[in-house]
């Protein structure tokens, strides 16, 4: 869980500092972690910040609050500028999955 909550300050901070995509970026490794311990491990999955994201939008066996959420972290500054579905808190979108898998 250290390495989670080091990836959500880490987050804050760049947020505070202006530094948007430091913060996505953040933000998607801490969703990769608890997603790497919590189902990669005992399936066998290695999962990327990336691919953890798009498990979550794939499965329909998790809540559609956490496939949404998963979809908007997805989202970087291209689907900002193509208005196309992104984060606009990604600090509260990783939160959300974290505390559903937590």
């Amino acid at each position: 869980m250290k390495q989670i909550n080091d990836e959500l300050l880490t987050a804050k901070i760049a947020i505070d500092n202006g530094n948007e995509g430091k913060a996505r970026v953040c933000a998607r490794r801490a969703v990769q972690i608890i997603l790497q311990s919590k189902i990669g491990v005992s399936n066998g999955y290695t999962f990327s910040a990336m691919s953890a994201l798009q498990y979550l939008i794939d499965s329909t066996e998790y809540p559609e609050i956490i496939r949404q959420a998963a979809g908007r972290l997805k989202g970087g500054l291209r689907a900002k500028l193509e208005g196309n579905v992104f984060s606009e808190n990604p600090i509260e979108d990783a939160e959300i999955i974290i505390r559903y898998f937590g």
